[in-house]
Parts: structure tokens; sequence; C-alpha cells
């Protein structure tokens, strides 16, 4: 485990939970009411960071001004001068932290009772490093519609599937290849124990728009042990507002490719480097077909040929070039 003087001077009994703001506090109360109301082991405490992004809306203003007014005693509210990002409002919150244990909560998603209590036992019961748990899908009025996503999702299942057919929590120690292949977390089901790392490694990339929570979930899981609880202990809204929604599917697979490729060139593409390289040809497959089904051609093609450079022995990636050069004679 790595150790710095900024990680000596933290809170060995304190959960740090930030909560970016942008433009849309329509959900906000109820966030922030899941994250205050949660129950806690004896002698823990929790202190909630809200981080306003640069928000110009007089309605955020207000609505953060009246939380302020709450004086919980574990709510700061901080307010960048500009917009800059999720990744820089959530890194601000980073730095004003104080406690050993970091989780992560946007405003419009929601965490069940218990989730706190849970994740803490977890991490302390097994030693571990980080630790993750199922969620929801909920639409806008909170009706679930995807229950216990990760379950039911064919990769994330599959790697995950010890913990769900135990019903226990399931202990991975060496989770980098696991991460690297399928990412079986969340940003709102996940809580990291700060004094395994340097202060330096829980950052996200700031250059990544999108994929920034997968780039930094894979460079934290290459150290320590990753814990998995079976159970869906929060809800993901479904937000057609939201960044991430908004975006059309090629970009969004764009960012993902991006974030693969920025760890590659970097330490961790020495390690584990026919991973990554095997997950990022399988990743501008996804990018080619999504590009295909926009019309957006030439793309498509480069990126397939991308794909068969990375990996040349893998089936998927010529059949992804072979069906970019049927799709290009179809429209001559």
């Amino acid at each position: 485990m790595n150790h710095d003087s900024s990680v000596r001077q933290m809170d060995p009994d304190c959960v740090s939970v930030v909560m970016p703001v942008y433009q849309d506090c329509t959900f906000l109360d109820e966030a922030v009411q899941s994250a205050i109301s949660q129950a806690l082991p004896q002698g823990v405490s929790l202190e909630l960071l809200v981080i306003d992004d640069g928000s110009t809306e007089t309605l955020v203003h207000d609505h953060l001004t009246r939380l302020e007014g709450m004086r919980h005693p574990g709510l700061r509210v901080l307010r960048l001068a500009k917009n800059s990002g999720v990744s820089a409002a959530r890194n601000a919150g980073i730095s004003a932290a104080r406690g050993r244990y970091l989780a992560f909560l946007d405003s419009d998603d929601l965490w069940r009772p218990g989730h706190i209590s849970k994740h803490l036992a977890a991490l302390r019961d097994h030693h571990a490093t980080l630790c993750g748990s199922d969620y929801d899908g909920v639409d806008q009025q909170g009706h679930v519609h995807t229950p216990s996503h990760f379950r039911h999702h064919h990769r994330k299942g599959r790697a995950l599937a010890a913990a769900f057919s135990s019903g226990q929590p399931a202990v991975y120690e060496h989770a980098a290849e696991m991460f690297i292949d399928c990412c079986p977390t969340h940003t709102a089901v996940i809580t990291i124990d700060r004094a395994a790392y340097r202060d330096s490694e829980v950052r996200f990339a700031d250059h990544l728009r999108q994929a920034e929570d997968v780039h930094l979930w894979i460079r934290l899981a290459t150290q320590g042990r990753f814990v998995f609880l079976p159970e869906s202990t929060a809800a993901y809204r479904f937000n057609p507002n939201s960044l991430s929604r908004a975006t059309d599917v090629p970009s969004r697979d764009r960012w993902y490719v991006a974030a693969l490729h920025d760890l590659l060139q970097g330490e961790l593409g020495q390690l584990h480097h026919a991973a990554l390289r095997r997950r990022l040809s399988d990743s501008l497959c996804d990018l080619s077909w999504a590009e295909r089904q926009a019309g957006q051609f030439s793309r498509a093609w480069h990126d397939a040929l991308d794909a068969c450079r990375r990996q040349p022995t893998s089936l998927r990636a010529w059949h992804s070039a072979a069906g970019c050069l049927l799709a290009l004679a179809k429209r001559r």
C-alpha cells in the first residue's frame, strides 16, 4: 500500500461523499437526503460535499443557498468559479474531502438505506481497498425499470458470477484485468479506501469528457483488493438531460476508446498490455458498429481496421471490417 502525508491527515472514521451539480437541481434534494440519512456504524461520520460546477441558473444558486441554510453538520457546498466538467468538479471534492473513505453520488441518483454501512463493513471485513455493489435503473419518477443491472448484464454478470450465485460478498485479489474487460462497478456504487493509495492516484482524468470514471476504476483496481456485494444498494436515474444520455452513441463509444488508449500509453499499458489491447479492439468494434448505424461509414471503416490492427487474431474485428466493406459497397 502507498501512503503519504496527505493520507495520514485523513479522518480514519469519516466517509466523504462527493456530489457534483451543474445547472439542474430537479432531484438534488432527494439525492442529498439519501446520503445524509444513511445509518452509520458507531463512531463513523459522513460528510457530503456538494460541488457546484459553475452553474449559471438562478434556481440552482438559490437551491444551493437553501441547502447551506440547513446547517447540517456534515454538509458543505463548494462553488467552482467556472464550469470545468464533471471530472474537475469531482476532483475538487476529493481535494476538499477529509475522510479516509471516499464515495460518489450524482445529484439525480439515490442510495438505498444501508448503502454506506454495508460498504464499510465489506471493506473492513475483507481488508479491501475498493468495494462495489449492484444498482437498479430507475425512471424520472423513481420506478425501477432495470433491476439489478450488473446481475443481468451479459459481461459483468459473468465476471461477478461468484457473488451472484452464492449471494455473498466475493473478493477479487487481482481485479485489474476484470476491470479492463468489463469494469464491474459504477460511480454511485463504489467506495474507496484512500489509505491504500497515494493522494495523486485518486483523481479523475479531466481531459476525458466521458469514461473518466472507468479510467479511474481501472487504475485503482491494479492495486489492492476488490470486494463486490451482490445486492442493489443504489438507484441510477435515467435522465434524458444528462451528458451521457444527450450525447450520441458513437461519441460515447469514442470517449471509451480514448480512455482505453490513454491507459495503454501509460504505465498500465506495460503491466496489462495484452488485456488493454484486447479490450480496445472490442471497443473499437462497438464504436465501428455505432458509427455504421449513424451513417458514419468512413469512420466505421477506419475504426474497424484499427480493431484488426490492435488484435489481428480477433474474428470479431475482421467481421466488423467485412461489415463495413459491405455497407460501403451498397452505397456505391
